[in-house]
């Protein structure tokens, strides 16, 4: 009975919802929606007086709704797409909530009228019920002005084109999921197009798209999403160049592009992002020189950054040694040249770094020393010359480093031993070098 939250959503789940469910009596959560549940939602789901938000969109269940009153603290719910009927007038004393979904059902009767006097009530989609009653005049009342433009399931125009022009652009018709975007008239955020996630306000603020088999060009168009936070589409076949547009995304978070046969620049107008925290374009064909962070706070929330496998040449910018919030930089295999910046050493909280098989040359900088958080180092397979820094060693601020990797490169001198005395070490690769002296005890 003790539990706060519970979800299977998005399985195969089959069979009904237990008669016995209000024995989780402390359940806040449920989260049973994308399955193949079905039969009546029982009786003992309006007994789960702590619930707080019950979505059981995209099932078979059937029959009208239970007595919901007792669900007091009900903020969310969502029953769409499945085969309810009867009334929804349950739902009018749930005056805590905030997000009622009752479309694409057969519920009759009004369905406006229940809604009315929910003082908290912000989004409501009940089209896509031919059964109910036509909706009432704009005049029925104030408390329904705020909330009303939603229920005729509207988008913001700008989003739903850029969308249209992804589809386009993207070889959509080859899409192996292409739910909802191939029913032009539909409202991206009300009928749920495939791994497109909205706001209270309709506005897109995510596209998950991996492994869909898209193809074609990310159109300019996409710019146009001022509320993207995440844009995830590796794993595709898409081409071309990545639009300078998306620096139009002010609040881009998470950028991730990988495994695609992207080409050309990485747009530098990226480095003026202040929101972005992930960026990841490894595995495409990418080139020209890395971007750096611009303006007075570009990039100041990066902490993940690979570029990996692609053939970007140019130096190593002395600028990425001013991301503070850097974790993880991957820039191996490229065509990267020039030295090691010393600045690099200002990352305090750099976990990862990975330079390997690149065309880097000059000394190792004894001044990286200083990174207190740096667990894996790759400067294999460049062009690295001159000895192993003597202060890496136990005394310095490399304690929690467990795998460097310095082969193939042309380092020459002694092998130090204080090296090989860091306290959590698994992994030196010194292979291939100029080295001389033993191996110290």
């Amino acid at each position: 009975g003790g539990m706060g939250g519970g979800g299977i959503e998005r399985n195969h789940i089959i069979g009904e919802i237990p008669d016995n469910i209000d024995q989780c009596y402390l359940l806040q959560t449920l989260h049973l929606d994308h399955n193949l549940l079905s039969g009546h939602i029982p009786a003992a789901v309006g007994r789960l007086s702590a619930l707080s938000t019950l979505e059981l969109s995209y099932n078979r269940f059937e029959g009208p709704l239970p007595d919901l009153s007792g669900l007091t603290e009900l903020s969310a719910l969502n029953v769409q797409h499945n085969l309810l009927n009867g009334s929804i007038a349950t739902l009018q004393g749930l005056l805590k909530l905030e997000r009622v979904d009752v479309s694409f059902n057969h519920f009759s009767g009004s369905l406006q009228q229940p809604l009315l006097g929910l003082p908290l009530l912000r989004s409501a989609y009940i089209h896509a019920n031919p059964l109910a009653d036509a909706p009432l005049p704009a005049a029925a009342g104030p408390s329904f002005a705020s909330f009303q433009a939603r229920v005729s399931g509207m988008l913001l125009g700008q989003d739903k084109d850029a969308l249209m022009d992804l589809y386009q652009s993207g070889g959509g018709e080859g899409w192996f999921i292409q739910s909802g975007w191939d029913q032009p008239g539909s409202d991206p955020c009300v009928s749920t197009w495939f791994g497109v996630f909205c706001d209270d306000q309709g506005r897109v603020t995510a596209l998950h798209l991996a492994h869909n088999n898209m193809s074609g060009q990310l159109p300019i168009s996409i710019g146009q999403l001022a509320q993207l936070k995440t844009l995830s589409l590796p794993g595709n076949s898409l081409r071309g160049t990545i639009p300078t547009q998306l620096a139009d995304l002010r609040y881009l978070r998470t950028l991730h592009l990988a495994d695609n046969h992207l080409t050309g620049p990485i747009p530098a107008p990226l480095g003026q992002l202040r929101e972005l925290e992930e960026v990841d374009l490894a595995r495409n064909y990418l080139f020209g020189p890395l971007p750096v962070p611009t303006g007075e706070q570009g990039l100041l929330r990066v902490s993940v950054v690979d570029l990996s496998h692609n053939r970007l040449q140019g130096p190593l910018p002395a600028a990425y040694g001013s991301l503070p919030a850097l974790r993880r930089l991957d820039l191996s295999f490229n065509r990267l040249a020039g030295e090691l910046p010393t600045t690099l050493s200002s990352l305090v909280g750099l976990a990862e770094l990975k330079l390997n098989g690149n065309v880097l040359s000059g000394h190792l900088p004894p001044e990286w020393a200083s990174l207190p958080r740096l667990r894996v180092l790759d400067l294999s397979d460049n062009r690295l010359e001159g000895p192993l820094p003597r202060e890496w060693g136990p005394g310095s601020g490399l304690r929690r480093l467990e795998s460097v990797r310095l082969d193939q490169n042309r380092l020459s001198g002694q092998l130090p031993g204080s090296l090989f005395s860091l306290p959590r070490l698994q992994t030196l690769g010194l292979a291939y070098n100029q080295l001389t002296g033993g191996v110290p005890p």
